[in-house]
């Protein structure tokens, strides 16, 4: 696999796990709405726990977060290894800061006080440099 394909995994990773945390963290919250609403009631259901679909539900949620978190560390570390094989310390930050801290193009330009045109061409660089380390080129 190649630097930029490696890479473009991370990043893709990185939202689809923050998409799963979101949703695990909107169903937790709705599941306490929904305890607290019933329990308010007085009447009815009353006991304000999760029923069974609700609490399955949650934890298909809460597996296919876990699923994502692990493959997600296993990819970042691949990529940490990847990025330390940079001698430049420019590709070195403009990589940290892109793919393993989440930061914009925009910020990783600010950063490293450059343009984003500049930004764009070390990226290019630290790629081929990686694959070109790994005999990739």
């Amino acid at each position: 696999m190649t630097a930029k394909e490696l890479f473009r995994k991370v990043r893709a990773c990185d939202l689809r796990l923050q998409a799963a945390e979101e949703a695990y963290q909107h169903a937790l919250q709705n599941l306490g709405v929904r305890a607290v609403r019933q329990g308010e009631g007085g009447g009815g259901h009353g006991s304000g726990s999760p029923t069974e679909a609700q609490a399955m539900e949650l934890a298909e949620l809460e597996s296919r977060r876990n699923s994502f978190r692990a493959y997600w560390i296993a990819l970042r570390k691949l990529a940490d290894e990847k990025i330390n094989l940079l001698d430049n310390p420019r590709e070195y930050c403009c990589l940290q800061l892109y793919y393993l801290t989440s930061r914009t193009w925009e910020q990783v330009a600010e950063l490293l006080q450059v343009d984003l045109r500049t930004v764009y061409r070390i990226h290019g660089r630290a790629l081929r440099h990686i694959d070109e380390k790994e005999g990739l080129d």
